[in-house]
């Protein structure tokens, strides 16, 4: 709640934030943040794809999964209202392991002991590989992991200074009327 005194009238006046900040001004709040969120993860996936595989002897296909470049990826971040805030999410499945990264892992459920015999892989060029999976989870593959990124926090911080100012606009336009 904001209370600002006029010169002009010298009397106080109190003004709610639900009535500064309306759904449609919290709906372009959502919009800006999550665009640089987006903007952000796109730059990040630019620069996942040109880093070089590990030189420590790992083979090039075994480097940690990074942002998918991916349309579906990117559209499945949005925002909601709730209340007076403003809430980021994504509906992506592995989102948590994408932010906060994960060591390689064995894939224990790709085995013929499990009942799975040949698993199909896409390679970049687009060819379907059809690989036949290990005997028992002893033999299992092992999945890279993830590497962590930072998109949410370096997109929230490119987004800052433009929600501040949107803040600061509309207060000054719903207040001084």
């Amino acid at each position: 709640m904001f209370n600002l005194k006029t010169k002009k009238s010298g009397r106080a006046a109190t003004i709610t934030s639900a009535t500064i900040f309306d759904r449609t001004f919290l709906d372009k709040v959502g919009k800006v943040i999550r665009d640089e969120i987006v903007k952000e993860a796109k730059f990040q996936a630019l620069s996942d794809r040109k880093k070089k595989p590990a030189s420590d002897g790992a083979k090039a296909d075994s480097a940690p999964e990074g942002i998918p470049n991916s349309p579906r990826f990117f559209a499945s971040f949005k925002w909601r209202i709730v209340g007076t805030k403003v809430e980021i999410y994504s509906d992506w499945p592995w989102i948590n392991q994408i932010v906060d990264g994960r060591d390689p892992y064995k894939m224990t459920w790709l085995t013929q002991e499990k009942g799975v015999k040949k698993v199909p892989f896409t390679d970049p060029t687009g060819k379907v590989k059809i690989l036949s999976t290990p005997a028992n989870a002893s033999d299992a593959w092992i999945h890279p992991g993830f590497s962590s990124h930072n998109f949410i926090q370096e997109g929230w911080k490119n987004a800052a200074p433009k929600v501040r100012k949107m803040y600061a606009i509309q207060t000054i336009k719903k207040a001084f009327r």
